[in-house]
């Protein structure tokens, strides 16, 4: 998904509400996961944005996610 179509999504949950900057969203990292496998790993550093302007706050949530593939002696190269 491009940064511009996914900072549409964001403004579209977010309604009349003051938006964070594109550049802002990935301000607010929640955690940061690694998924094994045989061959691979997947990074998943997941966000939430949050929205305090109306009477119950809310949160966007959003992950980035990168494939690293292992070589022969076990070092990782990102591929996505």
């Amino acid at each position: 998904m491009s940064a511009l179509k996914f900072y549409g999504c964001y403004l579209s949950w977010l309604g009349a509400s003051e938006p964070v900057p594109l550049q802002s969203l990935f301000d607010f990292p929640f955690t940061n996961r690694d998924i094994y496998e045989e061959d691979k790993v997947v990074n998943r550093l997941f966000y939430l944005v949050p929205d305090l302007s109306g009477t119950v706050p809310r949160c966007f949530f959003f992950f980035e996610e990168n494939v690293f593939s292992k070589d022969k002696v076990g070092d990782l190269l990102l591929q996505t």
